[in-house]
């Protein structure tokens, strides 16, 4: 049938609105706040706030969920991106023992790693 898509999702997605997020490196470096526009068990799709280049791996912080997924970059698109989470069973197994990274992260103005 012409024009039909094929959905390729292993899951399928939630559509999201207005949820933010926030993506940094595997050491925690801040790189960007970002919305987050569909999610699913295994993954989500993001908007940055511009263009910018993303590592290979990266972590999303929900700030709805309060959990701190590592995830790799499958697909970028101008200033969106398609996040494959790495465990997200782990992810929220975790998110006690990363209790600190995580109360920085649902601060407003934060650092990570940096001593006043």
């Amino acid at each position: 049938m012409p024009g039909k898509v094929i959905d390729k999702r292993k899951c399928p997605r939630r559509r999201t609105r207005l949820r933010s997020g926030k993506l940094a490196t595997l050491k925690n470096r801040f790189l960007s706040d970002c919305q987050i526009f569909d999610r699913s068990e295994k993954g989500a799709r993001v908007r940055l706030a511009g263009r910018m280049d993303l590592p290979e791996h990266v972590r999303l912080f929900d700030d709805e969920l309060q959990v701190l997924f590592t995830a790799r970059v499958a697909w970028r698109r101008g200033n969106e991106a398609g996040l494959c989470f790495v465990d997200p069973e782990e992810a929220v197994r975790r998110s006690r023992e990363n209790e600190k990274l995580i109360r920085c992260f649902r601060e407003r103005f934060y650092a990570i790693g940096r001593k006043a």
